[in-house]
């Protein structure tokens, strides 16, 4: 089972309380969306309408794995962070400054692919662009 903290590294939310979590809904792209380790499984809620379906899917995640029982973590897809990684070198270089939460989403991401081998790669491709 994916429990709120899961779904929060994901979205890259704030903890708000013991197993509480909130976010940029990732249906909307608004800072409305609420996660909550709950007695029969993960809640997630967004206030600007998205179902749980529509949450489960933008997440890469299936309904069932919200509910008590064994969850896989889709594999690592470094194309994901390499393009945010190029979307913000293309921003600085037009003379844009990145917001702190971008600048957090950014690292986390360049750990990500250092991690797995793939920063080098991500560099050539964001000077490509």
């Amino acid at each position: 089972m994916i429990d709120a903290q899961q779904i929060s590294e994901l979205i890259d939310g704030k903890r708000i309380g013991d197993g509480r979590y909130r976010g940029k809904c990732p249906v909307h792209v608004k800072d409305h969306f609420y996660v909550t380790d709950g007695d029969r499984g993960t809640m997630m809620f967004c206030h600007s309408g998205a179902t749980f379906s529509e949450l489960c899917e933008a997440l890469g995640i299936k309904t069932t794995d919200c509910f008590p029982g064994e969850y896989t973590p889709p594999p690592y897809n470094p194309q994901d962070d390499m393009t945010a990684i190029t979307l913000a070198a293309v921003d600085l270089r037009a003379g844009k400054t990145l917001s702190e939460s971008d600048i957090s989403f950014v690292q986390k991401a360049k750990a990500r692919l250092k991690k797995n081998n793939q920063w080098s790669r991500a560099v050539e491709f964001a000077k490509g662009c």
